[in-house]
């Protein structure tokens, strides 16, 4: 019997073999792998309700200081500072935050607990999100605030006026 002669081989296992193919392939792993988690990642779809309070704050009127002008809240002369603060609140995720998506009520308080002297919204990103204000409990401190709908990047800007100084949070 004679040995069988050697066969060149296929193209499949050339390629495989090859030195340049191997590189390639490991290029396209190292690039591949950060990709796919970045593209996950970014991907994403999540409900992001942030704010910032303004740290300047205003002082209206400060007690103690001759002024002509005088603070009456509920008919009741104010005696202590009154201060103004703005409030940022806007939708930093990428999914839209309707009323229904909200557990709990979003509410602005004042520590320690001092009136809301007057509350307004400034500046709204559209007017299609309805963003509104509770004032009933304002006499307490707090404040809440709602929307029908806020999708990415809409936003609104609250000012609040106490009755306290500006060391209030």
């Amino acid at each position: 019997m004679s040995p069988e002669p050697k066969r060149p081989p296929n193209r499949v296992v050339r390629l495989l073999t090859n030195p340049w193919f191997g590189g390639i392939a490991a290029a396209a792993s190292i690039i591949g792998v950060p990709l796919s988690i970045y593209l996950g990642v970014a991907g994403t779809r999540e409900r992001r309700l942030t704010f910032y309070v303004n740290p300047v704050r205003s002082v209206v009127v400060a007690a103690g200081k001759t002024s002509a002008l005088k603070v009456l809240y509920k008919d009741q002369e104010v005696k202590t500072d009154v201060t103004a603060v703005q409030v940022a609140l806007w939708n930093d995720g990428k999914e839209s935050i309707r009323a229904e998506n909200v557990l709990e009520p979003v509410v602005i308080h004042t520590d320690p607990s001092v009136p809301i002297i007057d509350a307004t919204i400034r500046k709204t990103r559209r007017a299609l999100s309805s963003i509104d204000l509770d004032r009933s409990q304002m006499s307490s401190g707090s404040l809440s605030v709602s929307w029908r709908i806020m999708e990415k990047s809409d936003s609104a800007i609250v000012q609040i006026v106490f009755a306290g100084p500006v060391d209030v949070k």
